[in-house]
């Protein structure tokens, strides 16, 4: 048989013939697909969706809040070492305007806020 030699000689093995010969373990027959949604998503996995979601929401609230008070104690302190400071300090933009200025560079530049 020629065209069999030459089917497993250019692909190699035999699945290929089976295939086009009609043998059953060898075709390219799709199988039916399950499409149906309720097969996939049981009442069990969509609690436990549900549930990392809800605890994912809950740790996101407490990082805001948690990274809100860092942040406002950081800003504190920072005014809190700026205003006490013995030297001069003073806060400029790109183009070199004054932004704030402590009392010390107040004193210093003779510059009134």
């Amino acid at each position: 048989m020629e065209s069999e030699t030459n089917v497993r000689g250019f692909h190699g093995n035999s699945h290929y013939r089976n295939a086009l010969y009609g043998n059953e373990r060898g075709s390219f027959v799709s199988k039916k697909l399950d499409t149906e949604v309720g097969s996939y998503i049981t009442p069990a996995f969509f609690s436990v969706v549900i549930a990392i979601f809800i605890m994912t929401m809950f740790l996101m609230i407490f990082l805001t809040i948690y990274m809100d008070e860092r942040t406002k104690h950081q800003h504190t302190l920072q005014q809190a070492i700026f205003h006490s400071s013995t030297e001069a300090i003073f806060i400029t933009n790109e183009e070199g305007n004054i932004l704030s200025i402590n009392e010390k560079g107040e004193e210093f530049f003779h510059i009134k806020k």
